[in-house]
């Protein structure tokens, strides 16, 4: 920075003494936070880095400073310090300093990095509703929408194959032979590809369809069908699915109504 002797007599024109504080009476920035001295040539300088320019205190660079008086006003270079934050800041960085020194001391099971996970059955079968071999297994955890269970975050069903030594292989999906959703007996879940899956859904009439479509819809969807009217205009009229309208006209669902 240039000499500021040229602006000494400026300088002093502008403080005013206050105890020990240096108190400025100029100009000061946009926010009104801190003082300002301006020149013509060289444009406008904090006032406290002027005081310190005068009173040969070097600052650090790229460093925030604050008044250890706590006047946001005071040039004296002896109460210019770094800036440490406020005394919130300060309270919350040294508790968690304590709490990480707490964490590096602590020692036993508990400890960071000795922790171990629990095990995923014995969090899994007290959630579960054993029953007979041949009955279905209720799931009494969470579930998702459709009434599958689910335990940290993967369905309950295949879960409960794995733990029967009968894994999924990757790509295939774990069937409900007994078309009970929230069922996680492994010997009612059977792997298969999701067509499979999709099939089982339509034959036991759990798919779009499903049991709010009337029996005299089904059958006024399957004769205008056969008359020739294409399946969109029969979706159309019923406000159906276009692909809802061709299963039923298949007979791949509803096939006990005439």
């Amino acid at each position: 920075m240039e000499c500021f002797e040229h602006l000494r007599e400026r300088f002093w024109s502008n403080v005013r003494m206050e105890g020990d504080c240096w108190l400025w009476t100029g100009s000061l920035t946009k926010k009104g936070r801190r003082g300002r001295l301006g020149t013509h040539r060289h444009g406008d300088f904090p006032a406290h880095l002027v005081a310190c320019e005068l009173h040969g205190v070097t600052l650090a660079k790229g460093v925030r400073h604050d008044r250890s008086c706590g006047h946001t006003h005071c040039v004296n270079p002896e109460h210019i310090v770094p800036f440490v934050g406020t005394a919130k800041a300060r309270a919350k960085a040294k508790r968690e300093a304590i709490s990480k020194a707490r964490a590096m001391l602590m020692i036993g099971p508990n400890a960071p990095g000795n922790r171990k996970p629990i095990p995923i059955e014995e969090t899994y079968w007290p959630k579960v509703d054993k029953r007979g071999y041949d009955e279905c297994w209720p799931w009494k955890g969470s579930t998702v929408p459709g009434g599958y269970g689910v335990v940290r975050g993967r369905l309950a069903h295949r879960i409960g194959v794995e733990l029967a030594g009968r894994p999924i292989p990757q790509g295939m999906v774990a069937r409900h032979s007994c078309h009970n959703p929230g069922c996680v007996n492994p010997a009612h879940i059977i792997k298969g590809t999701q067509k499979d899956n999709a099939r089982d859904m339509m034959d036991a009439g759990r798919w779009a369809t499903g049991p709010s479509t009337p029996p005299n819809v089904v059958r006024e969807v399957r004769r205008r069908c056969a008359s020739g009217e294409s399946l969109n205009d029969v979706a159309a009229q019923f406000g159906l699915h276009r692909n809802t309208v061709k299963r039923i006209k298949a007979r791949r669902v509803w096939k006990d109504i005439a």
